[in-house]
């Protein structure tokens, strides 16, 4: 398993990955593997525009894809450098989503420990993460990956964690 860039060679492992989520009529997650009406190639400009430069109301972040040795999109993972307020109270640092028929074999986990030496490498020295309170497995994920829990908020009628991993 490896937690790469996505690439013009990824195009079919994405389709099939996109097609999973629609099939359980899921949105993908994080937000920023999501084509949303742009095409693959766009959607790859893009991704790597926004490394750099972040779209009014947004921040700079970089994608990364969960990929298995069989070419197989299994997860997509988001990472933020920085965070403006919206995401220093919900959305933290590191966003990440798995398919639905890879959930519960370990990808989360591993998906996101691949990702903290990433954030490390960025210049953080810890990274916030959140989830709905609702989402245990979530929570045993990010508290298996070293996070811990600092507060709980009240975010549009749901309670959200926040929990801080130290890189």
């Amino acid at each position: 398993m490896k937690l790469e860039k996505p690439t013009l060679a990824m195009q079919n492992a994405y389709l099939d990955f996109a097609r999973e989520w629609a099939d359980h009529q899921e949105k993908i997650r994080p937000h920023a593997a999501r084509l949303l009406g742009r095409s693959y190639e766009q959607w790859l400009e893009d991704l790597k525009k926004r490394e750099t430069t972040a779209p009014e109301g947004s921040v700079p972040s970089h994608t990364y894809v969960w990929m298995d040795s069989n070419g197989t999109m299994i997860g997509a993972l988001n990472l933020r450098p920085v965070l403006d307020e919206r995401l220093s109270r919900v959305g933290g640092h590191i966003g990440y989503g798995v398919r639905p028929s890879y959930r519960r074999f370990g990808h989360a986990k591993a998906m996101l420990a691949a990702a903290l030496p990433k954030a490390k490498k960025l210049g953080l020295d810890r990274v916030l993460i959140t989830c709905d309170k609702v989402n245990v497995g979530a929570a045993l994920t990010i508290a298996h990956t070293g996070g811990v829990l600092e507060s709980e908020i009240e975010y549009h009628g749901r309670i959200v964690q926040r929990y801080w991993i130290t890189l």
